[in-house]
This record gives C-alpha cells, sequence and structure tokens, in this order.
C-alpha cells in the first residue's frame, strides 16, 4: 500500500519535478553549463540583483571613491555571500568580494595612453596588486565578486547489495 501524504493524495500521485531548466540550448565562449539550470541562474541573478541595488541605494553619488568607502562596500558584499553560504546557494567558503587589480590596472593604463603620459603607465605597470588597489581611479570602481553556486541533487546513483 503506498504511503499516504494526506487523506486524500497518495505519494505515488503527486507530481514530480525532475531537473529544471532554463530554454539556453548553446553557450557562448565563456559561458558556464550552469546557466542552463534555472537553480543556477537564480542564484546569479539573486546575487546580481543585491549588488546592483545595494550600490544604486547606498553608494551611487553618495560617497566618495575612497579606498575606505570601498573596503566598506566590499564588507557589505562579503557579509551577504556569507548568509548565502551559510543559506547553502553556495558553497561554504567559496566565496568573496575584492577590488579588482587586473580591471584597475587597465583603465589606468588607459587614462594614461590617452593622456601620452608614459612615465604614468611605466608607474602603473610596476605597482603591486595591493598598491593598484589604493589608487585613485575617478568616478570608476572595480571589484570582483565570486562563488561557487551549489547544485541540487538531481542525478542519483544507488547501489544495493543483497544479502
Amino acid at each position: 500500500m503506498p504511503l499516504c501524504l494526506s487523506k486524500n493524495r497518495l505519494v505515488s500521485d503527486m507530481p514530480r519535478l525532475g531537473r529544471a531548466v532554463t530554454s539556453k540550448a548553446t553557450l557562448k565562449e565563456g559561458e558556464t553549463a550552469l546557466l542552463k539550470k534555472i537553480k543556477m541562474v537564480a542564484a546569479v541573478d539573486l546575487i546580481r540583483y543585491y549588488a546592483i541595488t545595494t550600490v544604486e541605494d547606498e553608494y551611487l553619488g553618495r560617497c566618495a571613491n575612497s579606498y575606505d568607502n570601498k573596503c566598506i562596500l566590499l564588507t557589505a558584499f562579503r557579509d551577504f555571500l556569507d548568509s548565502l553560504e551559510a543559506q547553502n546557494v553556495l558553497t561554504k567558503d567559496s566565496s568573496g568580494a575584492e577590488l579588482d587589480a587586473e580591471a584597475i590596472r587597465a583603465y589606468l593604463l588607459e587614462e594614461a595612453a590617452k593622456a601620452g603620459n608614459m612615465a604614468e603607465a611605466a608607474r602603473i605597470r610596476s605597482l603591486s596588486d595591493d598598491a593598484l588597489r589604493r589608487e585613485n581611479t575617478g568616478s570608476h570602481v572595480f571589484l570582483s565578486l565570486y562563488g561557487r553556486v551549489m547544485d541540487a541533487m538531481e542525478d542519483f546513483h544507488i547501489t544495493l547489495e543483497a544479502q
């Protein structure tokens, strides 16, 4: 006899969702296969939404672009990502937020090239990543958020050894 969930519904009568996928059939270069799964896309969208609304509501046009203010923003992002780890949306100890030294270097080198300042370009090339993160980038803020989205249990391989 099948197990009952309620008086009127049997477990075997309930529809089951096997795997929720998006309509994305082909991936562009650099895109991950995770974008084909609704759970994964939803997690990325949640992080994107938090990042955009945090910047728009708390920082955009309101704060000086100082290293200290950038660090405060990074702390907010790290706290949010930590909360997603605690909820098993992201894999434990996989997430973080930092100032994107590579993007900062590229921006500052482009600005030096536009100004024709070869000495400044050479100085920027010689800076360590930590020193770059403290450089003045005008109104631009270059951040990197990362984390490994936790997948759902969908593919089961069960071995039963009867004795």
